[in-house]
């Protein structure tokens, strides 16, 4: 019954996908508020907090990984067990950082999602990446580059997210669906100390979905000690 839940609500939200986007790129407007809204909410069943990196991605069927070796570093919850818990998808219509979206879940009583529940959420919703980049601020990580004119080295922050595509052609019936794990820079820190934040959402295509989850459930969830 879960399953045939969750199949439901994944056509039903990749339906709206194809038939009416969300966004158009036609008159968006950078000055505008930057809130966010809701377009999905949804339970996230038996996400299991202690699993290892190469279960989950074999529980996801993912066909590439890339930066593997990042996810097994960033890889451990603050959460353990296996627990269930609401999600919700939020989208902007501009273009937004790392710090506004942040904000804007706040606001909404939201918090980012983690690098395991974004990966039970691939797992349990995997059509949805084939249309949204899925993007789990709680995630981060950090890594330094050295600036070789400079000889000064800054701080790159970035994010985990899922993506895809589908390839159809219907003319010789081959169709083939292309899920995968990447990163996301979100911002940088320059070699005078100055932070500039990159955009982390799209104001001409908007198709970027923001997991989180509601900031009430954590007290449901059990924390590692």
């Amino acid at each position: 019954m879960k399953k045939l839940a969750m199949v439901l609500a994944e056509i039903l939200l990749m339906f709206f996908a194809i038939t009416e986007p969300v966004i158009s790129g036609e008159g968006s407007n950078s000055d505008t508020n930057s809130s966010g809204r809701v377009v999905f909410s949804q339970r996230l069943h038996d996400v299991n907090y202690d699993l290892n990196i190469d279960s989950a991605i074999e529980a996801g069927k993912y066909n590439d990984v890339a930066d593997r070796y990042k996810i097994e570093n960033y890889f451990i919850s603050k959460y353990t067990g296996i627990q269930s818990t609401d999600f919700s998808l939020v989208q902007f219509d501009q273009g937004v950082t790392y710090e506004e979206v942040l904000k804007d879940l706040a606001k909404k009583n939201l918090r980012p999602a983690e690098l395991t529940e974004l990966l039970a959420f691939g797992a349990q919703y995997p059509g949805i990446q084939l249309y949204f980049d899925v993007i789990a601020l709680g995630s981060t990580f950090d890594s330094l580059t050295m600036n070789l004119e400079t000889g000064k080295s800054f701080k790159r922050k970035h994010v985990f997210h899922l993506g895809g595509y589908l390839e159809d052609h219907s003319y010789d019936g081959y169709r083939n669906a292309e899920r995968f794990i990447s990163t996301l820079e979100i911002f940088e820190e320059t070699s005078t100390g100055e932070v500039s934040y990159g955009k982390v959402s799209d104001p001409y295509y908007g198709y970027e979905l923001f997991l989180a989850m509601p900031v009430a459930s954590d007290r449901f969830l059990q924390r590692r000690k």
